[in-house]
């Protein structure tokens, strides 16, 4: 997991994000028909609390477009 957390010089956000990539055996167990796109809904991990999440599925240029990726983000952003 990754936590980002940013500031602007225009006004003072703050953004705090975390990261989970899917391993590949996860990835690999996906339905055939699990369509590529983004997802929003709910998450949590081992029963601890329920956050908003996006979630990404699709290719990977970093795997030359050959492999399925599933990448969830949470967090969120105070103005």
């Amino acid at each position: 997991m990754h936590y980002a957390l940013v500031f602007t010089d225009t006004c003072k956000l703050s953004i705090f994000v975390v990261l989970a990539n899917f391993e590949e055996d996860v990835v690999e167990k996906l339905p055939v028909e699990f369509e590529c796109g983004i997802y929003c809904g709910w998450a949590s991990v081992d029963s601890g609390p329920v956050y908003k999440m996006v979630m990404s599925v699709g290719f990977n240029p970093f795997y030359s477009n050959t492999k399925k990726t599933m990448v969830c983000n949470t967090g969120s952003c105070l103005i």
